[in-house]
This record gives structure tokens, sequence and C-alpha cells, in this order.
């Protein structure tokens, strides 16, 4: 379903930049790295930018409540997750005090978006 849903938004012609939030801990890293590897055999043109996006523990822990979960998954996904990302080499933005607004101008910059993400019109 993964490798449907990104080869469909990569062969869409109205589409220039797919933001693809995915966790790489556990076993999603293989999952996503098939699905590059099904998508670079159909030889579908695309480039992967792999960027991190953390938080200070206090606002992780803050936001984890927000989203509903109980005590268990948070002690879980800190004691799993929280430093799982600081062995890699990616560009990282720390999103602690940052609007939404503003990660995804930062996340325009790193990947070379000229001008911004732009803003949604309603």
């Amino acid at each position: 379903m993964l490798y449907c849903l990104l080869r469909n938004y990569l062969q869409c012609k109205d589409i220039d930049y797919i933001i693809f939030t995915y966790g790489f801990h556990g076993e999603r890293k293989a999952i996503f790295d098939e699905v590059l590897h099904r998508l670079e055999e159909e030889k579908i043109n695309f480039e992967c930018s792999m960027i991190i996006l953390k938080c200070s523990l206090d606002e992780n822990i803050r936001r984890m409540k927000a989203d509903g979960r109980d005590e268990i998954r948070i002690q879980r996904g800190i004691d799993n997750t929280f430093h799982f990302y600081d062995r890699y080499d990616y560009p990282t933005i720390d999103t602690t005090e940052l609007e939404i607004d503003q990660v995804a101008e930062r996340i325009a910059e790193i990947i070379g978006i000229r001008g911004g993400y732009g803003k949604c019109q309603s």
C-alpha cells in the first residue's frame, strides 16, 4: 500500500514535492528501503531527501499526551526512539519552539525550494 501511494504521487504531473513523514525505527526502515527499491526498479524518477524532525524530551512527552497515548506507550517511545536518530547524519530541524509553517519553511530551505513552500489559499 505504501508503495502504491508513493508511486501514484510520484507519477502525478501536478505534484512537485512529497513530504512524507515516516519514522525509521524498527521494521519501518526495511519497509521503506524496499519501497524505494521497487520505485527505482520501475525507473520512476524521484529524489529522496531525509530530514530528521526532533524536539525536546518535555515537548515530545507533551505531544504524545496530546495524541492520547497512555503512559506505557509514552515510556516505550522514549526508551526506544527518542535517541534513535542521533546516529544519523541527516539535516535536523529542532521543532520544539517552531510553528508548522516555520518547520515547512525550513524543510523547503533544506531541499532547495526557492521562495519557500508557499501558502495555501482558501
